[in-house]
This record gives C-alpha cells, sequence and structure tokens, in this order.
C-alpha cells in the first residue's frame, strides 16, 4: 500500500479528511477579506480583487504587498512576496464551518499549516474591516 503524504498516517484518514472539504467559489472569495493564520507566522488580511490580483495586509505593523490569486478545481492559489519571502499558498475549502486549511510554502522551502477564514460571512457582503 503507497503511504499518503505526512499530514495523513493512512488511505482512510485522508479519505475522512478529504470528506470534509470542498470547492471555494470566486463570489465567495472576492465578497470578503479573509484573516490568515498559522501557529508559527504573522497573521495577515487578504483583500481579492476581482481582477485576480491580492492586497496583503500584516495585523501587527504597517506591511502591506500585492500578490495574485488563481481558483483551480476549487483550491484558492496564493502568491505573494513579503519582507523578502515569496509566500506561495494553497486553501482547500471546509464543508463543516468557515474555517478553511491551507497549505503555506515559504521561499519553495519552508512549509506551514494555516487557518483561513472570512472576516464576514458572504451573505452579508462586504467584510467589516472595508
Amino acid at each position: 500500500m503507497r503511504r499518503i503524504p505526512y499530514l495523513c498516517a493512512d488511505k482512510g484518514a485522508y479519505i475522512l479528511w478529504e470528506l470534509n472539504k470542498r470547492r471555494l467559489l470566486a463570489s465567495e472569495i472576492i465578497s470578503h477579506a479573509w484573516f490568515v493564520t498559522s501557529i508559527k507566522n504573522k497573521p495577515f488580511i487578504f483583500h481579492f480583487q476581482s481582477n485576480n490580483r491580492l492586497v496583503i495586509d500584516s495585523l501587527f505593523d504597517d506591511g502591506k504587498c500585492e500578490g495574485y490569486w488563481d481558483l483551480e478545481h476549487g483550491i484558492l492559489s496564493v502568491i505573494f512576496e513579503y519582507k523578502q519571502h515569496t509566500y506561495d499558498i494553497n486553501i482547500i475549502g471546509n464543508n463543516n464551518g468557515l474555517i478553511h486549511s491551507a497549505l503555506q510554502i515559504v521561499d519553495n522551502d519552508k512549509a506551514d499549516l494555516l487557518k483561513v477564514a472570512p472576516i464576514s460571512h458572504a451573505k452579508y457582503g462586504q467584510a467589516l474591516l472595508d
């Protein structure tokens, strides 16, 4: 039996994990800002634009940058540079709530798991920080 990558111990665990995921929609991505965080990283606020551009704000300093996003098969891919580091993030929607899962790779080297959440629910329109 082939082993699933280190995130899941076996194929059964992977299937259970995958059943809790869903495809993200472009309409929900651009309808509000998103809070992105992990144990090891600075938290960011992502503002997705309809033209596949992205504005990123750091939550604890005046840092700001721009990047790009793409949606393919319901997986949201983000790439940007911040403080001389390149961030490549893939976000997968969650079926059971508004906190989504993401894998972040920094400088094509370090990987980290992230949590991503909309700041306001998509049905309410603009985010609280807009």
